[in-house]
């Protein structure tokens, strides 16, 4: 255990708060040194939040009626076993007004939002190859000089097989919105995007993304 008391570690969190360190980054970094958790997520976001407002002091504040801290810790470890979760689905779990949680998380710095869509398997070593090869080839062309004459027609289609809908999820607004990878259709047909061009005196050139 750890000598450290709650001002000290405080000061700590002032200190990477300075640095520009996000909320999330600084509890992590200080448990990780301690090896145990000293700081939760939700008190260095409290603390952030103080030191946004001018105020650095380390001590305890008194009471102002705000829900107790350990309603804070409740809501945010609800919101983080499940992001989508509703006001409504929220305030039935933690036996509080749909208000409460909706002035609790805005005090606590959460919004709602999308996660990014990225492709499957966009960061795989294999894909990155291919992407790399259809890009060398493509900047190859137009050194040929009979490059523009020899172009019949050109075209782009997509396929959309199924079309997935995200969900909004809850977000802390110093962390960028989590990115969620793109489903694969469960008929087993994948979204395809085709760039065709056609030349003359040979097959066409496509190149697909899967």
């Amino acid at each position: 255990m750890t000598s450290l008391n709650k001002n000290q570690f405080r000061a700590i969190a002032y200190y990477e708060f300075l640095r520009g360190q996000s909320a999330a980054k600084t509890a992590d970094s200080i448990n990780e040194a301690f090896k145990e958790e000293v700081l939760s997520h939700s008190t260095v976001v409290r603390l952030f939040q103080r030191f946004k407002s001018g105020d650095i002091s380390f001590e305890n504040h008194p009471s102002s009626g705000r829900p107790p801290i350990q309603n804070d810790d409740a809501l945010i470890d609800a919101v983080e076993k499940n992001p989508s979760a509703t006001t409504r689905e929220l305030a039935m779990k933690l036996g509080v007004s749909q208000s409460t949680i909706t002035r609790q998380l805005h005090s606590l710095g959460y919004r709602k939002v999308m996660s990014s869509w990225i492709p499957p398997g966009s960061n795989s070593s294999s894909h990155l190859a291919s992407r790399v090869s259809v890009c060398q080839s493509l900047l190859s062309r137009p050194n040929r000089k009979d490059l523009i004459s020899q172009i019949v027609t050109g075209s782009e289609f997509s396929i959309f097989y199924v079309n997935h809908i995200g969900q909004k999820k809850w977000n802390s607004r110093e962390e960028p919105p989590t990115k969620q990878s793109k489903q694969e259709c469960s008929c087993g047909k994948e979204y395809s995007r085709e760039n065709q061009i056609t030349w003359m005196g040979c097959s066409s050139i496509s190149f697909s993304f899967s």
